[in-house]
């Protein structure tokens, strides 16, 4: 019966989260949207008349098989097994067009531009966009894995420091200082990074809410997007005997026709040792966390 209940539940959760979305609303103290939306309409009118042109999307690649793989803003770029970047998708500034017979450890899709770490010095190479100075890593740098966002790039250097580069207008190109992290994660205007211990701290805008971790959890992974960030949670098991457990469905964790948006959790579910990856997005709204579970 448990089992089944179990089953309900997650079933029920993911049609909720289906349903609501994971949408934009208004920021944290009361502030209009007006300004996120004019940049996702502009850049939305670019992509549209860019991707009209043939000459400006990327030729469809061979089959590969892949590492790892990164979603930028119009484009993706993944890492084959044997350390080479491709990518595939708009390709107006060249987002797309990574060197030619350059192993890489990392590669990470942004806004415009992508960059990857070198297999053979650790050394950062970006290529695409450098409005900001997003695609000019430092040079005196051995980097153990990078990532690029809308307008700036971050790489995490093979002793743990964090080194950021392109756009700061909201500090997201600050990072915090006798800090190492063990990863970096850079989104729209915004970056965050995860320590060894598990504790995620991030730095830039933080309109709503994606740049305010929750204090009290730890990750092994974290993504930052748009305007928002996910980090990825450990605790399966706690998690699905708290399922099992409650009669609190999963409605009430999340009020019906209220949009998600800031810092999401995301939580692996084990049943019948299959795992379900269920994102359970907590709502923060005037700077305070919603706790679902």
């Amino acid at each position: 019966m448990k089992r089944l209940v179990a089953r309900l539940l997650v079933v029920a959760a993911f049609a909720l989260i289906l349903a609501t979305g994971c949408g934009n609303e208004a920021p944290l103290g009361g502030a209009t949207a007006s300004a996120p939306q004019q940049r996702d309409k502009s850049i939305k009118a670019e992509a549209a008349q860019t991707s009209a042109s043939p000459s400006s999307v990327a030729d469809e690649s061979p089959l590969y098989t892949f590492a790892s793989v990164s979603s930028g803003l119009w484009h993706t770029c993944g890492l084959s097994a044997d350390g080479a970047a491709v990518c595939w998708g708009n390709n107006k500034n060249g987002q797309s067009s990574p060197p030619q017979n350059e192993p890489f450890k990392s590669v990470s899709a942004g806004g415009h531009h992508s960059c990857g770490a070198r297999v053979a010095d650790g050394a950062a190479a970006c290529w695409g966009n450098n409005e900001y100075g997003q695609s000019l890593p430092p040079q005196n740098e051995t980097f153990a894995s990078v990532s690029a966002g809308l307008w700036h790039s971050c790489g995490v250097s093979v002793d743990g420091a964090t080194v950021c580069w392109g756009n700061n207008e909201y500090g997201q190109s600050l990072p915090p200082q006798n800090e190492t992290f063990a990863s970096v994660s850079v989104g729209g205007q915004h970056s965050c990074g995860l320590r060894a211990d598990g504790v995620v701290m991030c730095w830039g805008r933080n309109d709503y809410g994606e740049a305010s971790p929750p204090q009290d959890e730890t990750f092994v992974s974290v993504s930052a997007g748009w305007e928002h960030t996910c980090g990825l949670r450990a605790d399966a098991a706690d998690m699905l005997a708290r399922l099992q457990r409650t009669s609190e469905p999963p409605a009430a964790w999340h009020a019906p026709g209220v949009r998600l948006l800031g810092f999401c959790r995301v939580l692996p579910l084990a049943i019948d040792a299959l795992v379900h990856l269920m994102p359970v997005c907590v709502h923060l709204w005037a700077s305070s966390w919603s706790r679902g579970v």
